[in-house]
């Protein structure tokens, strides 16, 4: 074997330890939530990223969110879901300065994404808490 190949299988080695580990890091096998292939959420029921994405601008729109309904909504929302939802939810008109939708006839709508929709409406914790289920989006 020559020092080239040596050096190739050598580098093959590796990446097949970095993605085997990868592998087990991620995987969670008792994760009931869904995935990109099974789509299903533990109640049997198939997720729909957009109806999610939907209910949660519904219960976060007016002024006075329901935080209750939001995180329920998530509570079973996997990480492979949940990207789906930040697609779905797109960025919609935000008004940081009153919390909810309505702008003066003068002001010109933001869009934001959901991560600043879910930043300005939930408290510290809530975020927080699915900040950590979700780092990529939040």
């Amino acid at each position: 074997m020559t020092p080239q190949e040596e050096k190739q299988y050598k580098y093959l080695g590796i990446a097949a330890i970095v993605i085997i580990g990868g592998y087990y890091l991620f995987y969670n096998p008792n994760d009931p939530t869904g995935s990109a292939t099974d789509p299903t959420i533990d109640n049997g029921a198939v997720f729909n990223a957009f109806n999610t994405a939907t209910a949660i601008y519904e219960a976060m729109k007016d002024s006075g969110t329901d935080e209750d309904t939001v995180i329920s909504l998530l509570k079973t929302v996997s990480k492979t879901q949940f990207a789906e939802v930040f697609k779905a939810f797109g960025k919609l008109p935000y008004n940081t300065t009153t919390g909810n939708q309505y702008f003066a006839m003068w002001e010109t709508p933001t869009k934001y994404d959901l991560k600043k929709w879910l930043f300005e409406e939930l408290s510290t914790t809530e975020y927080n808490n699915l900040r950590r289920k979700y780092p990529n989006y939040l």
